[in-house]
């Protein structure tokens, strides 16, 4: 468990020490009007495991652009 060193109160307003990017918001923009545009909706498809009370599905679904790295 990591050592967390602000109280309640303080972790609730912190913004984390590494600096805004200057394209944030644009890049949010970018990425929000893509999957808005997006036709394919994503799909579930019930797989049968043989498993008495365990529903488990196949999620397929279209991503949008390339990682940054």
């Amino acid at each position: 468990m990591p050592l967390i060193d602000l109280s309640a109160k303080e972790l609730l307003s912190f913004q984390g020490r590494t600096p805004r990017p200057a394209d944030f918001d644009a890049f949010w923009e970018e990425g929000i009007a893509c999957v808005e545009a997006m036709v394919d909706a994503p799909r579930l498809q019930p797989v049968e495991l043989g498993v008495p009370g365990v529903s488990c599905f196949d999620l397929t679904f279209t991503g949008v652009g390339r990682p940054r790295l």
